[in-house]
């Protein structure tokens, strides 16, 4: 694999964004506001995940948590199924275009600590299809990172991991 992944906060793509050869954005519309915390125009291989940071550090997402948290913040972008494909989606473009060149790759969120470990979890899994080897590495390139178990839960449906994913999740990261 002809990868880097890096797990960053928006500001350090809106200083350096254009240094990557691919962009995974994954922020509420809300929260690309200005300077520095904005994604800049022109990324290149730039995809945005649109959902909110529903669920951190939550277990037991359930309807009524959902439900809950709309009525405190109507205008939140629940994380989805298709955020989950849109993010599978953007790292077999990746792993694809790895092939044959060096990828320097950046995934962020607002922090670097929730959705985009989260999300990058999930491609490392598509890539390698074991979740023990794609939370190690993980956590080797965002070691402080908390990923957001909901978004993880929504994979582990989707993939039909049977809860492999967030079993691995919650061995190897501490969420106090």
């Amino acid at each position: 694999m002809n990868i880097q992944f890096h797990v960053l906060p928006i500001q350090i793509i809106y200083r350096d964004g254009h240094q990557y050869d691919a962009v995974l954005s994954c922020v509420a519309p809300e929260e690309n506001g200005c300077a520095p915390f904005k994604i800049p125009e022109n990324l290149k291989n730039h995809t945005w995940i649109k959902c909110s940071d529903v669920g951190f550090m939550e277990w037991n997402v359930d309807e009524n948590y959902l439900k809950e948290w709309l009525l405190d913040i109507p205008d939140t972008l629940i994380p989805n199924l298709s955020h989950i494909q849109q993010a599978i989606h953007w790292g077999e473009y990746i792993f694809k275009e790895s092939k044959n060149n060096f990828m320097n790759v950046a995934v962020h969120c607002s922090l670097g600590m929730s959705r985009s470990p989260a999300f990058l979890y999930i491609i490392l899994y598509t890539l390698h299809k074991n979740a023990f080897v794609a939370i190690k590495q993980l956590k080797a390139i965002a070691p402080n990172a908390v990923p957001n178990p909901y978004i993880i839960q929504l994979a582990d449906q989707y993939l039909q991991c049977h809860g492999e994913l967030i079993g691995h999740l919650k061995r190897e990261f501490d969420y106090g």
